[in-house]
């Protein structure tokens, strides 16, 4: 084999030899993320409690999206009932030509389509 390769082998087979920086006695004992937060340095501490601060703020604004969203849809939904119950009548539009009827027809049909979509969701 070649002679560089073959040295590299052997200073890695050596490394192996050599005893650990930190001995056993030094690795901390109390693994939990508790014994972890009370074992980290101020900064470490000041960075996690900023963070855990971030998440409930991230949860509570969720939270009340989520709600405010839910409420408009149920206002959607009611506003639409009632507007679907006074269905448009195009017959009794006064439409000078029939132009106008069929623009009636096309706002009628668009307005039915929008009351089933809404009402789907």
């Amino acid at each position: 084999m070649i002679p560089w390769l073959l040295s590299f082998h052997a200073a890695f087979a050596q490394d192996s030899a050599v005893a650990p920086a930190i001995g056993a006695a030094a690795l901390p004992r109390d693994l939990s993320p508790w014994g972890m937060f009370m074992n980290a340095d101020a900064v470490v501490k000041a960075v996690v409690v900023v963070l855990a601060i971030a998440s409930l703020l991230t949860w509570t604004i969720w939270l009340a999206k989520s709600i405010e969203i839910m409420q408009a849809k149920r206002k959607a939904r009611a506003g639409l009932r009632a507007i679907g119950a006074r269905k448009l009548d195009i017959e009794h539009l006064a439409l000078p030509d029939a132009r106008d009827a069929i623009h009636a027809e096309r706002f009628q049909r668009a307005f039915d389509g929008l009351a089933l979509r809404i009402e789907d969701a």
